[in-house]
C-alpha cells in the first residue's frame, strides 16, 4: 500500500504543472502584468505575468515559500566549485516559471541560490512568468516549446545548448554541469 501511494505521489508531481494546451501568446503588448490566481474560493494570490528580475520572488506573497525552499536547499559545493567557469563563458539563461506553480516554488529557489553561489552574473539571466496556460505577455513564450514549468534554458554564444524542464535528472547542479560541458543530457520529457 505505502509502494503504491508513493508511486502515485510521484507520478502526479511529473504532471502537476503540465498542460496540454498550445502555447499561444496574449494580445496584452505589455512586458510585465499581474493578474489575480482564482484557483481557490478563499484566498486570491497575484500571479505575475512577463519579465521580472528574480528578486521579485523574495517579496509578499511569494517570499514565504521562495525564502524557505532557497535557504534550505544544500548544494553540492564541489560541483559549485565545478560550474563556475562554465557559468562565465558566454553563457545566458532564460528561466520560464509560474508563481502559481508548485513545482517552479520548489526548483527556481534552489536554481538561484546555484547561480548565487557560482558567481552567476544575474543580468545574464532572464525570468519569464507565465499563467497556467503557459502563455505571457507579449509573446514571450512563441516558438519556445514551454510545456512544463520550470523550465530553464541555457544559451551559450546566443544557441540553446539544452534545457531542464520541469524536474532535473540527477540534481541541478549536476544536470547544469552535465549541460554546460556539453555532455549527453536529455530532459525529464525528452525520452
Amino acid at each position: 500500500m505505502k509502494n503504491t501511494l508513493f508511486l502515485l505521489l510521484i507520478l502526479s508531481s511529473f504532471y502537476a504543472c503540465k498542460n496540454d494546451k498550445k502555447n499561444e501568446p496574449t494580445p496584452d503588448d505589455s512586458q510585465q502584468e499581474i493578474i489575480t490566481n482564482e484557483k481557490t474560493d478563499s484566498v486570491k494570490t497575484p500571479i505575475l505575468l512577463g519579465i521580472y528580475p528574480v528578486d521579485a520572488l523574495k517579496k509578499e506573497p511569494y517570499a514565504e515559500w521562495y525564502i524557505t525552499a532557497y535557504d534550505a536547499y544544500k548544494p553540492n559545493q564541489k560541483l559549485i566549485e565545478d560550474l563556475k567557469s562554465h557559468l562565465k563563458n558566454d553563457v545566458t539563461i532564460k528561466l520560464y516559471m509560474g508563481t502559481w506553480c508548485e513545482d517552479s516554488w520548489r526548483e527556481v529557489p534552489a536554481f538561484i541560490k546555484i547561480l548565487d553561489q557560482s558567481g552567476f552574473d544575474k543580468s545574464k539571466l532572464t525570468t519569464i512568468m507565465l499563467d497556467e496556460n503557459k502563455t505571457s505577455p507579449a509573446g514571450l513564450v512563441k516558438g519556445m516549446n514551454i510545456t512544463n514549468l520550470p523550465t530553464i534554458i541555457f544559451y551559450k554564444n546566443n544557441q540553446e545548448i539544452n534545457r531542464i524542464v520541469e524536474i532535473p535528472i540527477e540534481t541541478l547542479e549536476k544536470d547544469m554541469f552535465v549541460i554546460l560541458c556539453g555532455q549527453f543530457y536529455r530532459h525529464a520529457y525528452d525520452f
